[in-house]
């Protein structure tokens, strides 16, 4: 009897113990869209592209619902959860969104995704604890990410790619480089570690404010016309060309008007709205793709110590800004 009494705790113990961690969950979806849009919480995530049409998402540590909650949906922000893996996806205007619909700590998601699909990462203060990490591998599509505290690791990707991360590390392996549109990486607190093909012709910019830069390409000097360019930027602030809108809230803009040039006034920040995306510059950096006419915007506010030049040829612009971190640009090997 006792033998029994005993085996009978263990199993009970086992069973808590397994609710308690949670189980694993695979949701799985044909992607009819071109771009995906995650605003996910709480969470580590890795996203890895693949040669397939789905989207799949494996979960782990996902909890059951609370005695209480029986017969009752999960609802959040983010929406209902129609997923069954706390998350709420919705498709509208040709994007494919994921949010996040239920909130519960240590869960993980390993997100599949067809190679070519544009990927748009969002999230904010306190989606991401200290030390979380978002990974994103084998992408061929346009990337766009920011975070807050989360460090972005980006592996065999080809851009082009804006990142940015307040407080977070950004490590980004190129397995070639797209020479269609800038790459900007971004972070305010924490290192830049970027690796890309010997061959890669780029025009590059390194600033590291209160840090260093470190490069084992050989800098050639900037052309002479794209030298004055970055003097003037340097100088003016942000140029923004594309469809806007003038924005009367926002402090120290000089002006932001449709289908012109703008210049901002030193440490402003400049936001200006397309048909369905808004763009902002934001801590110096390019935020946003636009998704509706010819939109370019330079980096601004490049400190005077930045190191400008060119490795292999002038080709694609890429910008690494760390403001107290290091900044390291190596060849990949």
């Amino acid at each position: 009897m006792k033998k029994i009494f005993i085996l009978t705790l263990l199993l009970s113990a086992s069973s808590a113990f397994a609710q308690e961690k949670g189980e694993s969950k695979t949701y799985r979806t044909p992607l009819k869209t071109k771009k995906v849009s995650f605003q996910i919480s709480n969470a580590e995530v890795s996203i890895q592209g693949y040669e397939g049409t789905e989207v799949i998402i494996e979960a782990s540590g996902i909890r059951p619902l609370p005695k209480e909650a029986e017969g009752l949906k999960a609802v959040g922000a983010g929406g209902t959860d129609n997923t069954g893996i706390n998350l709420s996806t919705q498709t509208e205007n040709g994007v494919t969104t994921f949010k996040t619909a239920l909130r519960q700590d240590d869960v993980s998601y390993v997100i599949r995704l067809p190679k070519n699909t544009d990927l748009l990462w969002k999230s904010g203060n306190n989606y991401f604890a200290n030390g979380d990490d978002l990974t994103i591998a084998g992408i061929d599509g346009e990337i766009e990410v920011r975070t807050s505290s989360t460090n972005i690791n980006l592996k065999d990707i080809t851009g082009p790619v804006i990142a940015y991360s307040t407080m977070g590390k950004i490590n980004a392996q190129f397995s070639k480089v797209n020479q269609s549109k800038p790459i900007s990486l971004s972070t305010g607190h924490e290192s830049i570690d970027v690796s890309l093909p010997t061959e890669t012709k780029a025009s590059v910019i390194m600033d590291a404010s209160q840090g260093n830069a470190f490069t084992d390409f050989d800098l050639l000097p900037l052309p002479e016309k794209e030298a004055r360019s970055n003097e003037a930027r340097s100088s003016e602030g942000v140029t923004i060309t594309g469809y806007g809108t003038r924005n009367k809230n926002t402090e120290n803009v000089a002006r932001v008007v449709t289908g012109s040039k703008s210049n901002a006034a030193s440490n402003a920040s400049v936001s200006i709205t397309t048909k369905d995306v808004n763009i902002q510059t934001d801590n110096n950096q390019i935020l946003s793709f636009a998704s509706a006419g010819p939109f370019t915007t330079s980096n601004s506010y490049i400190s005077s110590n930045a190191t400008k030049g060119v490795i292999n040829a002038p080709g694609v612009s890429i910008t690494l800004k760390s403001s107290m971190g290091n900044i390291y640009l190596r060849k990949r090997k």
